[in-house]
C-alpha cells in the first residue's frame, strides 16, 4: 500500500468496484451477501491499518448502493464486507458473492430457460432428454415434453416429483397398485388420544390360505406414511420407491416391502377384476370395441379378447376421475408448493393411464383385424 495511488481509500475502493463486476446479471431479488476483504493489518488500531480498510469498505458500500443510514459508524459496511487478516503483506484480496439469489431473477437463466423449453414454452426444440444424465431427469423431461397431449404447456416439474421418476417401472407399479386398491389412504384412530388421522397403506392379500405351520395367513400391511390429517401421495411414493419399508408404526419391527409380491398381487387383482367384468358384462368405457368383439365366432377367442379389454376398464375409470376431478382441483391451487406438486403428479398419472389404455386397445384392435381377415367374424 505504499503506492501513492492507494493512499486515498476512495480511489482504491473505486478501482475495486470497477474491476469487481458481478458475474450474473439479475433483476430484483434479495440475495444474501457474503463479501470479504482479505489483507494484512496490524491488530493495534494505532497503526491505522484497520481504519484504512474500514474506509475502503464504506466507500465500496456506497458505490454498490448498499442502503445505510450512517457510513461513518462502519456498522452497515460490516454487513456488506467483512475483513479477514492475512499473513501476506503484499496481497490484497476481495471475495464478492451473492447467495440465495432466485434463479428466476438471473437474466442468463431466463434466457437459457426459453431456449431449453422452446419458444413460448409451448413445445420443445429437439429432445431435451439428451441434455440430462441422471435417469430421474431424463424420464421427467420426457413426460414434461408430452404435457401438450393434456392441453398443458411444457413446464418444469417439481423436484419432489422428478425424484420419483428414477425408476419408471416401479413408479408404474405404485400407480397401478393404487388403481386396483392395494394402496389406499385409510383412517387410523389413535388409541391414546382418540383422534382419527389418515395413513397411506399398502395391503397385500395372502398368496396362500395357510402358512407352513397350518395357521391361517393374514394380509401384509405396510404404512407408507405416518398418520396425518392430510396425507401426501408423494410421501407414500417416496416410501415405496426409496425407503422400501413400513414407516408409520413405531413398534420396533422392520417390515420390508417385497416388490415381487406386490407385482404378483397386482396381477391377481387385475385378473380377478377383468373376469368379474366379463362375467357381468360390466363395461362402461371403450364400448366402441364391444360390437366387433361380440362378432367373434370362436367362444375362446371372444372371451380372451373381452378379458384383454376388461384389463383397462378400471384404468379408464380412474383416468376419467383424475381428468375431471383431480386436475381441476389442483389447478386452482397452483400458487402453493403442494398444489404444484400434486398437479404435476396427476399429470404424469394421466399420461401413464393414456399409454396403458392405448397399448391395450391396439392389442385388441390388432386381434380383431386378424380375425376379420381370416373370416372368423360374423358380418353385421
Amino acid at each position: 500500500m505504499t503506492n501513492d495511488q492507494y493512499r486515498n481509500p476512495a480511489l482504491l475502493a473505486r478501482e475495486i468496484y470497477e474491476k469487481l463486476s458481478v458475474a450474473l446479471a439479475y433483476d430484483g431479488g434479495n440475495p444474501l451477501i457474503a463479501n470479504y476483504v482479505r489483507a494484512y493489518f496490524q491488530t493495534e488500531e494505532e497503526s491505522g491499518h484497520r481504519g484504512y480498510l474500514r474506509q475502503v469498505m464504506q466507500e465500496l458500500a456506497q458505490l454498490s448502493n448498499i442502503r445505510t443510514a450512517d457510513h461513518q459508524s462502519g456498522q452497515d459496511s460490516d454487513m456488506f464486507l467483512q475483513e479477514c487478516n492475512s499473513e501476506d503483506r503484499f496481497k490484497f484480496t476481495v471475495i464478492f458473492t451473492n447467495e440465495l439469489l432466485e434463479l428466476e431473477k438471473i437474466t442468463a437463466y431466463k434466457q437459457g430457460e426459453q431456449a431449453y423449453l422452446g419458444e413460448g414454452g409451448a413445445q420443445t426444440k429437439g429432445d431435451r432428454r439428451k441434455l440430462h444424465v441422471f435417469p430421474a431427469e431424463v424420464h421427467a423431461v420426457g413426460y414434461e415434453a408430452r404435457l401438450p397431449e393434456l392441453s398443458q404447456r411444457v413446464r418444469l416439474f417439481a423436484d419432489n416429483l422428478v425424484l420419483q421418476l428414477e425408476d419408471v417401472e416401479q413408479f408404474r407399479l405404485f400407480l397401478m397398485s393404487y388403481v386396483y386398491g392395494l394402496i389406499q389412504p385409510f383412517p387410523e384412530r389413535d388409541r391414546n388420544t382418540g383422534i382419527t388421522r389418515f395413513v397411506f397403506k399398502l395391503i397385500l392379500p395372502p398368496e396362500s390360505p395357510f402358512d407352513e405351520f397350518g395357521n391361517p395367513t393374514q394380509p401384509q400391511e405396510f404404512w407408507l406414511t405416518k398418520p396425518s390429517q392430510r396425507v401426501s401421495m408423494l410421501d407414500a411414493l417416496m416410501t415405496f420407491n426409496f425407503i422400501g419399508k413400513d414407516v408409520g408404526r413405531d413398534d420396533g419391527l422392520v417390515r420390508s416391502i417385497d416388490y415381487p409380491a406386490v407385482a404378483r398381487a397386482l396381477e391377481n387383482a387385475r385378473r380377478h377384476d377383468a373376469r368379474r367384468r366379463v362375467e357381468t358384462m360390466d363395461f362402461k368405457h371403450n364400448t366402441d370395441l364391444l360390437p366387433s368383439i361380440q362378432a367373434i365366432r370362436n367362444e375362446t377367442e371372444r372371451q380372451e379378447t373381452l378379458l384383454e379389454l376388461a384389463r383397462i376398464e378400471r384404468v379408464s375409470q380412474k383416468r376419467n376421475q383424475i381428468k375431471e376431478e383431480t386436475l381441476p382441483y389442483w389447478r386452482e391451487r397452483l400458487n402453493t408448493p403442494e398444489g404444484q406438486q400434486e398437479y404435476d403428479l396427476a399429470s404424469v398419472f394421466l399420461i401413464m393411464f393414456n399409454d396403458e389404455i392405448t397399448a391395450v386397445r391396439e392389442v385388441v384392435q390388432r386381434r380383431i383385424r386378424t380375425l376379420r381377415d381370416m373370416g372368423l367374424l360374423d358380418r353385421s
